[in-house]
């Protein structure tokens, strides 16, 4: 992790699927990397983390599509169909693919 960390390919020590995905979004997008608490919606595949699939969900969407259980005090939101399919969504699949 430190080494990514030097590198510049993660930012943070959570899991690095989620640094990556910023990187990707940077590089396809030609945009600045916003603050940590901003959200990446990328599909990777298991193996050489390949783009599946990427989209831009506006965060409206996400708030009116997340869980909020009180035992553990998080948000969950779960990216279906239906999410993806919404008019607001840019599909961000190609761009993506092309920065990998």
């Amino acid at each position: 992790m430190t080494e990514l960390k030097i590198r510049g390919i993660i930012r943070t020590d959570n899991a690095p699927a989620g640094d990556y995905a910023e990187q990707f979004v940077h590089r396809a997008l030609s945009g600045r990397l916003a603050p940590n608490s901003a959200a990446v919606i990328v599909f990777f595949s298991d193996v050489g983390y390949g783009v599946i699939r990427a989209a831009k969900v506006p965060r409206a969407l996400v708030e009116a599509n997340c869980k909020h259980p009180q035992h553990d005090n998080s948000y969950k939101f779960h990216v279906t169909e239906a999410i993806l399919s919404d008019p607001s969504v840019i599909d961000l699949t190609d761009p993506m693919s092309a920065a990998a």
